[in-house]
């Protein structure tokens, strides 16, 4: 079950809002035990890689994105129904492309979790 906690940053997740969606999981990161901590960090983080994104800020998206993914992975399986596989992949999918390319890519598809 997804904590009420994070439902708001999910809703402006979904809306692009990243900057917003990192502030409000930042309300809920010290909460719940170390495996919600570090989901936690990982929603966090990829907010502000998306935030960097959108901004055309390579490398803060390619540092926090690289700090997302293995957080994300890792904590997967504590709230399936969040798809935070997906959303790690989708991230990783975003930095190979601006690796190869050498920059940013100019137009993408945001992410989306899943609404509770």
């Amino acid at each position: 079950m997804i904590p009420e906690g994070l439902r708001e940053g999910i809703r402006r997740f979904n809306a692009r809002e990243w900057f917003e969606a990192h502030e409000a999981w930042e309300d809920h990161w010290g909460s719940g035990g170390a495996g919600e901590r570090e989901a936690t960090l990982g929603l966090i983080k990829a907010a502000v890689a998306l935030h960097h994104l959108a901004a055309g800020n390579e490398a803060g998206f390619l540092w926090q994105a690289k700090e997302a993914i293995p957080r994300l992975r890792a904590q997967a399986g504590l709230w399936p129904e969040l798809a935070l596989d997906d959303l790690a992949e989708a991230l990783d999918s975003l930095a190979a492309q601006a690796r190869f390319a050498g920059r940013l890519p100019t137009a993408w598809d945001a992410p989306r979790l899943p609404e509770p």
